[in-house]
């Protein structure tokens, strides 16, 4: 039996739907048209930041690397193996990472790190993890330092997802899937929407005839793997 092709649309930021789509097996890209179409575009709020007067650091995106110089040695703690691969690209100790914000903070409360920490995040964020750690006896500054604005789709994206041609939208975070659904208002019955969480999946319209997947574990690695169960059938 001859495997369909799909048209997957990207809706992450351009650097990172470049690299999700750089990581795709062979096997895999094999059967996909790739349409980068990012919902959100980020800039910076403010000047890199000064870290000399903290003793780690939290990312819960490796977005936040991107506004940030380099400190050599000085402890990170990161949401995601890609977060922390970044952070160690640019010369952090980053030897503590969890898949979720939840689990990174009950690891950070069971390890008692020296303190104050600082967390770098965007303006739109979730977890609530400076507050958490802070009453959970961790002194830890919050800092929006880049913020992501709203990109339109473009049409050609729209005809894609109101066709008739198989589709395939990995959605990784629940304002990207608000974003998308507002855009988008409903979609034919070819899409196949995979979500990072069960947060991402509840943000999806009830009333969308779609083919709902979500991601075993939030990673990048899992949601290639459901792209590769759509293609196999």
């Amino acid at each position: 039996m001859t495997k369909k092709s799909y048209d997957l649309i990207l809706t992450r930021p351009i650097q990172r739907a470049h690299g999700f789509a750089s990581d795709l097996s062979p096997e895999v890209a094999q059967y996909l048209r790739v349409h980068i179409a990012p919902l959100l575009a980020i800039r910076a709020l403010s000047d890199a930041p000064d870290l000399s007067g903290y003793r780690g650091v939290i990312f819960s995106s490796a977005s936040a690397l991107d506004y940030v110089s380099t400190r050599s040695g000085l402890p990170a703690f990161c949401v995601g193996k890609r977060t922390q691969d970044a952070a160690r690209g640019a010369g952090f100790k980053a030897d503590l990472s969890s898949e979720t914000a939840d689990k990174l903070v009950e690891a950070l409360i069971a390890l008692q790190p020296a303190t104050p920490l600082l967390h770098l995040h965007g303006a739109h964020t979730r977890g609530d993890i400076a507050n958490r750690l802070s009453s959970g006896g961790i002194e830890t500054t919050s800092n929006a330092i880049y913020t992501q604005d709203e990109v339109l789709l473009p049409h050609d994206i729209l005809d894609l997802l109101h066709g008739g041609h198989p589709c395939i939208v990995p959605l990784f975070s629940p304002r990207t899937a608000a974003l998308f659904a507002r855009q988008v208002k409903t979609v034919s019955g070819n899409v196949h929407v995979i979500a990072l969480s069960h947060a991402v999946a509840e943000v999806i319209p009830c009333d969308w005839i779609v083919s709902l997947r979500i991601a075993k574990t939030p990673t990048a690695d899992a949601m290639h793997a459901e792209i590769a169960q759509i293609i196999a059938g």
